[in-house]
């Protein structure tokens, strides 16, 4: 345990563990996040009942709003542990270390030792992911099957393998039970790896049996949710947050922005124009939003676009300010955040500089990391293109993976947590692009290079 990176590791969990306590001694409460309880009910009703329902106290109320991979992580964790918050955030400490070391083997794996080592340095140091480690919240699980997938992708690309095949699908299935915004990326990447494998000459046989072993698990455990979801609400859907989503996070946003009002008062005006829904499944409630948020978004394509930009702004460039805020200082969540579709540069500057001492440091410490973050990343993209085309199917398959995320999680109901998930891949490229600086720099070191005289 004397390499570099297992010192990383050590140090990287050590500090989680430690801060972890800390915070955990001053207020129980900061490692629970805003929808943790939308996960905690159904886990701790699946411990008792041995069913997937909502909460304990309506046992005969399935659960449609959530996919079941967060809860019945909940559940083993709190069945061992006799429903203990810290004991989830200590083991998801533990998965965010192994997410680390995965990151490690994945940049090894496209570049050397060397580079590995940089990416990782710089993902340990990310704040959000630092403290999404330990919140009750679907992150560290899923970006940790992410980092699976994108490593067992990459292998799959330099060569087809029934084993990694069962490993990215395996992966796929999991992270979309744990968030369902992952269920449209299993089909596009797994046929992306099969036509590689037949270009490259891989054999009809070796081709069909990667196929054949990555859709089982697929069809077992997606598949399978959604026939679930079809017999109990006629609606064959992975989960109804979708169609929440769609209605009242996008369909408001795009209201607001038209009608020049704020996004609270654009949910209220659809929360008036629903009919009453007394006696209606929870699919055909599902279905009424879903055809409701299609409606506007064909109705106002262009102020749809607008806010998935905006939304994708969020994602990218939030420093992740409420999160940093509660876990370091103890600042209670807004109910309602402001800034949905719009944010206007007093309120910016406002955030940036209002808040106590202890959250105002990790606050310019995440900002400062992410504009870092980004001009390596971008110089990292940019070697990548000029130097690396021999293996450009397996970073494009990276970029793939990366884009997706940010266009599924844009929206009005988008922030800084939904960058959580690519932090690793991000890290990645910005490894590879610290590397060229350094290597620049130790040729000739800024100080000395010629000035430019004007003529």
């Amino acid at each position: 345990m004397h390499s570099p990176i297992a010192r990383l590791l050590i140090a990287s969990c050590a500090g989680k563990l430690l801060v972890l306590l800390i915070v955990y001694s001053l207020n129980p409460d900061r490692i629970v996040a805003g929808d943790t309880a939308s996960y905690e009910n159904p886990a701790r009703a699946l411990m008792s009942t041995g069913r997937f329902v909502s909460n304990l106290d309506e046992p005969d109320r399935v659960e449609t709003l959530r996919t079941p991979g967060y809860p019945a992580f909940l559940a083993a964790v709190f069945f061992v542990s006799s429903g203990s918050h810290l004991a989830v955030a200590v083991t998801q400490i533990g998965i965010s270390t192994a997410t680390l070391w995965l990151l490690y083997v994945l940049a090894a794996r496209l570049w050397n030792a060397q580079i590995a080592m940089v990416c990782a340095v710089l993902f340990a140091v990310d704040l959000l992911s630092f403290v999404y480690a330990s919140l009750l919240h679907t992150e560290t699980l899923y970006t940790f099957a992410i980092v699976v997938l994108v490593l067992a992708g990459v292998t799959l690309l330099q060569g087809l393998s029934v084993r990694w095949a069962l490993a990215f699908a395996t992966a796929a299935a999991c992270a979309t039970l744990a968030r369902p915004i992952a269920y449209f990326l299993f089909l596009p990447s797994l046929g992306a790896i099969l036509l590689q494998g037949t270009l490259a000459g891989q054999g009809m046989r070796r081709v069909a049996a990667v196929a054949l072993v990555a859709v089982l698990p697929w069809i077992v455990l997606v598949e399978g949710w959604r026939l679930r979801n079809y017999v109990l609400t006629g609606r064959a859907e992975i989960a109804q947050i979708a169609a929440v989503n769609l209605l009242w996070y996008r369909g408001a946003g795009i209201i607001a922005v038209r009608d020049q009002i704020s996004f609270d008062e654009a949910r209220d005006r659809i929360a008036r124009s629903l009919p009453d829904t007394t006696g209606w499944s929870p699919g055909a409630v599902s279905a009424y939003y879903e055809r409701e948020g299609l409606r506007l978004i064909v109705s106002h394509p262009g102020l749809f676009l607008r806010n998935q930009l905006y939304g994708a702004l969020k994602v990218l460039a939030g420093p992740g300010r409420a999160d940093l805020l509660h876990y370091f200082a103890g600042v209670p969540y807004e109910d309602a955040p402001d800034g949905a579709v719009d944010v206007s540069v007093p309120l910016l500057r406002q955030r940036l500089v209002s808040g106590p001492l202890w959250g105002l440091i990790p606050l310019a410490f995440a900002t400062t990391y992410l504009v870092l973050l980004y001009a390596c990343a971008l110089l990292g993209v940019w070697e990548v293109v000029r130097e690396e085309k021999a293996r450009w199917v397996s970073h494009a398959f990276v970029g793939w993976v990366l884009l997706y995320h940010v266009l599924v999680a844009a929206g009005p109901e988008a922030y800084a947590r939904f960058r959580v998930p690519i932090m690793p891949l991000l890290a990645l490229y910005a490894g590879r692009g610290a590397i060229v600086a350094v290597a620049r720099l130790a040729e000739k070191p800024f100080f000395m290079r010629p000035s430019k005289s004007r003529v």
